[in-house]
């Protein structure tokens, strides 16, 4: 499981580099993900980290719309 954490964050931190955001929405997120390795069960740890990944792409098929 600790691999599939890093999996995931480190699938975070791509779509925080590439995916088109306000600065305000991108420290929210940094802010989200910072929480991941402060989670106490890996449970909360994967919920953190997977809502994190669809709220990304929700932003991400957003601004696709507009582009």
């Amino acid at each position: 499981m600790r691999n599939k954490n890093k999996e995931i964050i480190s699938q975070i931190d791509n779509a925080l580099l590439n995916v088109e955001m306000n600065d305000v929405t991108r420290e929210l997120f940094m802010m989200l993900r910072e929480e991941i390795p402060k989670a106490k069960t890996k449970e909360e740890k994967l919920k953190i980290a997977l809502k994190l990944v669809d709220a990304i792409t929700t932003v991400a098929n957003i601004a696709s719309m507009f582009q």
